[in-house]
């Protein structure tokens, strides 16, 4: 796969793509073995519990993005192709200028052929590029994961963000054993409720400093398709 036969599409209409999104991904629980949210049992379970509070109920701190297939006919959502998957900017910050890059998700069919990582080096370059370079010209873009989803760890190492510390419990994953979700395996506390579990995540980021010493150049790299599938 390679870079231009993907685009990643207009922020905010996400609610276009989320029947399909639903389709291609409601057999795959897999998907969200390590996040809070998912599985879900129906399109409104989707939308409600997470489309409208992720994207929809936050202002301008969250934008979900579309990533569209090219090389395939146009389809009922898009007039470019396929959807391949969904990324987003969360905890955008037009004050500090720091965003992170997170709710990550590839459609099966198109996981291990390097659209993650694609579309992440997109999505660091629109952030860290300055105006006149047509990106947002920001100082600082993040990415956080799950500290045993070394998938997700091994995307954000090969953009080259730099690792930045491990945040202990960050997250509690209600119910989450019988979500199958993975904790962080640490003991939990004596007043944890029973069946919760917790996360830990690993946090990544790239500076501005960093994206004009060479990580812009790690970016492009990619986006030319030179280590995609590395």
């Amino acid at each position: 796969m390679r870079p231009e036969q993907f685009c990643i599409d207009t922020a905010r209409q996400i609610e276009k793509h989320a029947q399909r999104f639903y389709d291609i991904t409601k057999d795959h629980d897999d998907m969200y073995t390590y996040t809070n949210n998912g599985p879900y049992h129906s399109l409104q379970h989707m939308i409600d519990t997470f489309f409208a509070p992720a994207f929809f109920s936050h202002g301008k701190e969250c934008f979900a993005y579309a990533v569209i297939d090219k090389t395939l006919p146009p389809s009922a959502e898009d007039p470019d192709g396929e959807l391949a998957g969904v990324f987003s900017y969360e905890h955008a910050d037009d004050k500090t200028l720091c965003v992170e890059i997170g709710h990550v998700r590839v459609a099966p069919a198109y996981q291990r052929k390097g659209i993650a990582v694609v579309a992440t080096a997109l999505m660091a370059r629109y952030a860290m590029d300055t105006k006149e370079q047509g990106g947002l010209g920001l100082v600082r873009v993040g990415w956080g994961a799950s500290s045993v989803n070394e998938a997700s760890i091994s995307v954000a190492r090969k953009v080259g963000f730099g690792f930045v510390g491990t945040i202990p419990y960050q997250q509690v994953l209600k119910n989450g054993i019988a979500r199958n979700k993975v904790g962080n395996g640490r003991r939990l506390p004596s007043w944890a409720e029973a069946g919760d579990l917790w996360r830990d995540v690993d946090m990544f980021c790239i500076t501005w400093e960093e994206w004009e010493a060479g990580k812009r150049d790690v970016a492009l790299r990619l986006l030319a398709g030179s280590e995609v599938n590395r």
